[in-house]
């Protein structure tokens, strides 16, 4: 077992213990979001046909040789080409077809004008310009060729790979489960949230804010339950989340060095291997990480904006592995602090706003219990331990 951590490797202790928990198969309409348990290739060209980027004529480019407002050409209309249909004749020289936006290109045809470039009767179409082969022609395969990787193993589906897998007619993908988290909140302090203000205890507010970020990170969140300081009573909700097959526990209180910090205790009351204890970073470095069966546990400070600190910057590439997602690590940006940071001699992880057009990071009110002050969050800078000026350039975890 590690103490002390730091960040870095707080991040990385749990990996070698997540894995995602199975795949099913959805239809499309269901799995924005989800994440890709294989390749989808292309079966077919796409767009599968040369065609029209507009309404205009095919014409062959040959016939428009020299053609200008002084000496324009005139061609024979043989065809027109509604939406939806295709061309049945041959375009030979002197001769064009009408297309519609998005029709296929008739055989002889290699160019295609627009109709406002053009005079035009019913069965005669004049044109003023020189066209060059495969002018305005949109080929088959622009967009996607057989073969092509659509939305690779571990990705999770935008809604433009799911228009793209549309586009290829299929209508079903397999993904990997959503993770089950089970989420435990401690503290003989700690009352539901229909319970009437007491003096001396909170209600409690961590189980609906894990809920809710645990949902944005795609995993179905499992209420376990609320119990006091007592081992024997966290350790009974974690056993019961353990033979309950989740992938993973996240409780919140008692992950301190207190006496009344009973989160390791409980951890190894149901014969859990401790994997850290403590991480040197603040806020979050309340925390015991372990594993027990096929769980991952992840003890959290019971302070709510420390739990949600930890959760975010340090839980979250362990979550992503569970979720089947490749890409493990945050986004970093490189920002400017916005005003001066004293680090007091430990990492810190300073939740707050970036203004992309500046780059400049404005931190929030950073104290443990401040929840409102994750509200408009989209990073969290990393201070190394140093005393940083205003205007310093340091990496940000994107949210």
């Amino acid at each position: 077992m590690e103490r002390r951590i730091t960040f870095r490797r707080a991040q990385e202790i749990m990996l070698p213990f997540a894995a995602p928990v199975g795949t099913e198969v959805v239809p499309l309409e269901s799995a924005l979001g989800r994440v890709c348990a294989a390749d989808q290739v292309a079966r077919e060209n796409y767009p599968a046909y040369d065609r029209s980027p507009f309404d205009g004529y095919a014409v062959i480019a040959e016939d428009t040789v020299g053609a200008s407002r002084a000496r324009p050409v005139t061609l024979k209309v043989i065809e027109e080409v509604p939406a939806g249909t295709v061309p049945t004749v041959t375009v030979t020289p002197g001769h064009a077809v009408k297309l519609m936006t998005g029709a296929p290109i008739p055989i002889g045809a290699n160019a295609v004008t627009k109709f406002e470039t053009t005079e035009f009767t019913s069965d005669r179409v004049t044109l003023f310009e020189e066209f060059g082969d495969n002018r305005n022609v949109i080929p088959a395969g622009e967009d996607v060729r057989i073969g092509a990787i659509l939305a690779p193993r571990g990705s999770a589906l935008t809604a433009p790979m799911l228009g793209t897998l549309a586009a290829q007619g299929i209508v079903s993908v397999e993904v990997y489960h959503h993770p089950r988290v089970g989420i435990i909140s401690t503290g003989s302090e700690v009352t539901p949230i229909d319970s009437p203000a007491i003096l001396g205890k909170l209600r409690d507010s961590n189980r609906y804010t894990l809920h809710g970020y645990l949902t944005q990170m795609g995993c179905e969140p499992v209420v376990l339950g609320l119990c006091g300081d007592d081992t024997d009573a966290v350790a009974a909700l974690v056993l019961k989340g353990v033979d309950a097959g989740l992938a993973a526990i996240v409780s919140t209180g008692g992950a301190s060095v207190g006496d009344y910090d009973f989160t390791a205790a409980a951890f190894e009351r149901v014969n859990a291997e401790l994997l850290a204890i403590a991480g040197a970073f603040r806020p979050g470095g309340a925390l015991v990480f372990a594993r027990c069966k096929n769980a991952l546990l992840f003890g959290l400070s019971g302070n709510p904006a420390s739990a949600v600190t930890t959760l975010l910057a340090v839980c979250a590439p362990a979550i992503r592995k569970l979720r089947g997602l490749e890409e493990l690590a945050h986004r970093i940006v490189s920002v400017k602090l916005a005003e001066a940071q004293r680090t007091r001699g430990v990492t810190r992880l300073v939740r707050g706003t970036l203004d992309p057009s500046t780059g400049v990071f404005t931190p929030h009110a950073q104290g443990n219990g401040m929840l409102t002050s994750w509200v408009g969050c989209d990073v969290i800078a990393v201070l190394p331990d140093a005393d940083l000026d205003a205007g310093a350039t340091v990496d940000a975890l994107l949210l």
